[in-house]
């Protein structure tokens, strides 16, 4: 957990793993305006214990996750929400990917994502002091980036990847896309 007391200097880039239902993330709000904030994906779906632990309801996780996507439409330049597994079932369907979900407000859930799906995206660059940071919920792997982007460089990357996915989510026939087959595609 972020400690303002802790933090001698400002922040550049805070990110936020997993959140999974749970409150943390909000130790972030004090240094909104003042440092990139970068969200990895699966807001929802709380682990069995977590949930007994932090007092959680399926409601309370669905409000902690509209009031994230209410941070990023009032943060827009500051606040990046990149997409997890877990959201991706929401987002594309259990056709394309199959993790533990709510089944009882998937309906709800899915509308959610679906009418905010302008503010997700698969990864995220960062430059800081001339370096470049790229940021996934679990990584990019090359033979994945080769199987399926083509021609790309390290510079173009990142936008070759949020490209497949806004194609994804164009699509009258999403299943039909190459982000679908490459998301669908498991290693052995």
């Amino acid at each position: 957990m972020l400690n303002r007391s802790t933090i001698f200097m400002k922040p550049k880039i805070i990110v936020v793993p997993d959140v999974h239902g749970r409150k943390f993330w909000k130790d972030v709000l004090p240094y909104v305006d003042e440092t990139q904030i970068i969200f990895l994906g699966d807001y929802l779906d709380p682990y069995y214990d977590d949930a007994i632990i932090f007092d959680m309801t399926q409601e309370s996780v669905i409000q902690n996750f509209e009031e994230i996507i209410n941070l990023k439409r009032t943060h827009p330049e500051s606040v990046t929400l990149l997409l997890g597994n877990h959201d991706c079932e929401y987002l594309y369907g259990r056709s394309v990917c199959n993790d533990r979900c709510d089944k009882w407000n998937y309906d709800r859930i899915q509308t959610l994502f679906r009418e905010n799906k302008d503010y997700f995206q698969i990864a995220a660059e960062c430059r800081i002091a001339g370096k470049s940071y790229i940021f996934s919920h679990a990584g990019l792997h090359i033979r994945w980036l080769d199987d399926h982007l083509g021609k790309w460089t390290p510079e173009n990357m990142v936008s070759l990847v949020n490209k497949l996915n806004e194609e994804y989510l164009a699509c009258s026939e999403p299943e039909q896309t190459e982000f679908a087959r490459a998301l669908a595609k498991r290693d052995k």
